[in-house]
């Protein structure tokens, strides 16, 4: 992984938890954290492709610094914080 990723990016508070949502401009969907695991720097979500013909999923490998970065960086986008 790079060393030097999260260099010169704004410091936005993205303090993701269970139940907070976002989208990307990568893939269609609706991304769902489960779980935030901080020590492990993971996070399992599940994606809802919000399309009548596929079904959603489950991924319990994301990268929580990546997301989080993506999230400052435009790359995800529309983050709804849980009530």
């Amino acid at each position: 992984m790079c060393n030097n990723c999260f260099v010169n990016v704004r410091k936005v508070d993205f303090e993701l938890k269970e139940g907070d949502t976002f989208r990307s401009k990568w893939f269609s969907g609706l991304v769902t954290v489960l779980k935030v695991d901080r020590e492990k720097n993971s996070l399992s979500v599940t994606i809802n492709p919000q399309a009548p013909e596929r079904g959603s999923w489950t991924e319990s490998d994301w990268d929580l610094k990546v997301t989080i970065y993506a999230l400052q960086s435009g790359e995800y986008y529309n983050f709804n914080k849980e009530k």
